[in-house]
């Protein structure tokens, strides 16, 4: 309402205003400092009265936004508003100057006119962000079509290497089987064409000079009224002075072409030179040919008819190449003006401005049509359950297993597969399996007797009638060994098998299981090292096409690599007792 009072052109203090200053003017006064200071009053008063009404639409814009693209708009017309008031601000003290001569200098400045250079720079930042946005968004959708282009292309390039290797392997096909019949060529070393081509090419020069010989005698001849008859005859030795230089020329072009035949390219652009090469051979051929009036038939016919459909492709495959080249530099420029514009918007002040309105900088270049969804780094515990079943997790206080029980049932499972795999090479050799397993079990028993006898320290013991490994009575029913007597021996109550040091490494793998190898299943004295106690994963040998000891050794290299990954050793390890990971039932599966 006060504004429309305002602008009605009857108010009194308009109408107040104009006529002072049209007084003032005219100089149609009496006293003129009353005058004056009267119209400097009545241009304060009105100049409150903009302020206030400035101050009023001001206020309308001094709001919260939530996003970036709202407070652009908001600076905008804020910034616009201050502007118009300055601008009318500027307006009016120049007029007030203009017409009384003095400065109006009882009026406040335009509120919010200190702080209207950051609100322009911030604008600009705001601009620049959203522009750069736009710009990156635009750039990486650009950048996934070259790159899917690029691929295409290196595809094609990928196809048309192993077409041009077809071409190669024909051109040497078929042109073998020009020479094949010529015994110069078919018994000439590769190595000793350049040798070949140097004599060759004194012949030329020589066999040239005498046919231009020929040629100079003839013309002379000719005009000096010889007989028709003579005249045929001397032209016959002309065609073979013609005929015997070329058979030099030909010998010199074929071997060219066999260097070049030989040389075998898979880089397109020396291909396309060595293409090249030989059609410019082929085509000075055949223009000597015509000079020199050749009428036998040419043995290159099909060969040069050949290089010429080969020329076509490979020609063909030039823009596929160049296309390549200009993906290249296109995507080079693409990523750099991507980099440039990232670094614009890392710069300190944008991070702020996103900071404040709560802004991902990862994800702030996502279209809004993506409907792929990046996890942030609090939903990352939250998607566990989305991870593969047959992921090894390592788990804070994993289980602990018998690792001898382990590699006792690994054994066995290795026994079942192998022969599964092969049955064909155990079916004649399962008395050779028998009898490595007897003996196996021979030598446990007499490694436990052995122990016993050792940690009694004495003879003449009663031991257990039981066999520790099958629970059966030995046949015997006592094991006795007759010694002098003593008196001071001492026989424990019971005994004890001395468990291993702490830090004392144990190879299991002390002896070859015979099944784990299919290729000898005798255990031999050279595949037992009792001293060697430092083996932490045995060697095993090819369980028919299958290389355990690669697959072990890699799945290995890979868990000292990564700390947060457990290998499951199955049992082959250097220590009774180890940590396993809780997997799975599908992994285990």
């Amino acid at each position: 309402m006060i504004k429309q009072i305002f602008v009605d052109k009857d108010s009194i203090l308009e109408k107040k205003f104009k006529i002072l200053r049209m007084s003032i003017m005219l100089g149609n006064f009496k006293n003129r400092s009353d005058m004056l200071k009267e119209y400097e009053d009545t241009a304060i008063q009105i100049d409150a009265y903009r302020r206030k009404l400035y101050e009023e639409k001001l206020a309308s814009k001094m709001y919260t936004t939530t996003t970036l693209e709202e407070e652009k708009e908001r600076l905008i017309d804020l910034i616009k508003c201050i502007e118009d008031r300055i601008d009318e601000r500027n307006k009016f003290i120049d007029d007030y100057l203009n017409v009384t001569g003095n400065f109006l200098d009882s009026i406040d400045r335009v509120l919010e006119e200190d702080d209207l250079p950051d609100y322009k720079l911030r604008l600009d930042n705001i601009s620049d962000y959203l522009s750069n946005v736009q710009e990156i968004n635009s750039i990486k959708r650009t950048l996934d079509e070259k790159r899917r282009e690029l691929e295409e292309k290196y595809e094609n390039k990928s196809n048309n290497e192993i077409i041009n290797n077809k071409l190669e392997e024909e051109l040497v096909e078929e042109f073998n089987k020009v020479i094949i019949n010529d015994e110069y060529y078919k018994n000439l070393n590769y190595l000793d064409i350049d040798l070949e081509l140097e004599k060759i090419n004194t012949s030329i020069i020589d066999k040239r000079e005498v046919m231009n010989t020929f040629i100079s005698s003839y013309d002379a001849l000719s005009v000096s009224g010889i007989s028709g008859a003579e005249r045929e005859e001397y032209l016959s030795y002309v065609q073979d002075a013609k005929e015997d230089y070329y058979a030099c020329l030909e010998k010199n072009y074929i071997l060219n072409i066999y260097k070049l035949v030989l040389d075998k390219i898979t880089d397109y652009d020396k291909l396309y030179d060595k293409r090249l090469k030989i059609e410019k051979l082929l085509e000075d051929r055949a223009t000597d040919r015509k000079e020199l009036s050749i009428k036998d038939r040419d043995m290159l016919e099909y060969f040069s008819n050949i290089c010429k459909e080969h020329l076509n492709i490979i020609k063909s495959q030039k823009f596929n190449i160049e296309n390549i080249d200009k993906l290249i530099l296109e995507i080079s420029n693409y990523e750099d003006r991507l980099e440039e514009l990232e670094g614009s918007n890392n710069r300190q002040e944008i991070v702020d401005l996103l900071n404040e309105f709560s802004i991902n900088k990862d994800n702030d270049n996502i279209d809004d049509n993506n409907d792929d969804i990046i996890l942030k780094d609090d939903d990352v515990e939250k998607d566990t359950a989305s991870k593969p079943a047959n992921l090894v997790v390592k788990v804070k206080e994993p289980v602990k297993i018998d690792v001898k029980a382990a590699s006792d049932i690994a054994k066995l499972v290795m026994k079942k597969v192998v022969i599964v795999l092969e049955p064909k090479k155990f079916s004649a050799k399962r008395d050779k399996l028998k009898e490595a397993d007897e003996k196996l079990e021979e030598e446990k028993k007499q490694d436990v007797l052995d122990t016993a006898i050792e940690n009694t320290n004495s003879v003449g013991v009663e031991l257990s009638t039981k066999d520790i490994f099958t629970d059966d009575d030995i046949e015997d029913g006592e094991i006795k060994v007759n010694i002098p007597s003593n008196q001071d021996i001492s026989i424990p109550a019971e005994i004890f098998i001395d468990e291993p040091k702490d830090n004392e490494d144990i190879d299991l793998f002390k002896e070859v299981d015979p099944f784990l190898d299919d290729n000898e299943f005798e255990i031999t004295d050279k595949n037992v090292d009792k001293d060697d106690k430092d083996s932490s994963l045995p060697e095993i040998k090819n369980i028919g096409t299958v290389k355990p000891t690669n697959v072990l050794s890699k799945l290995k290299q890979v868990t000292e690599e990564n700390n947060d990954i457990i290998f499951p050793t199955m049992g082959l390890t250097n220590s009774d007792k180890t940590e396993v990971p809780i997997v799975s039932e599908n992994y285990i599966n």
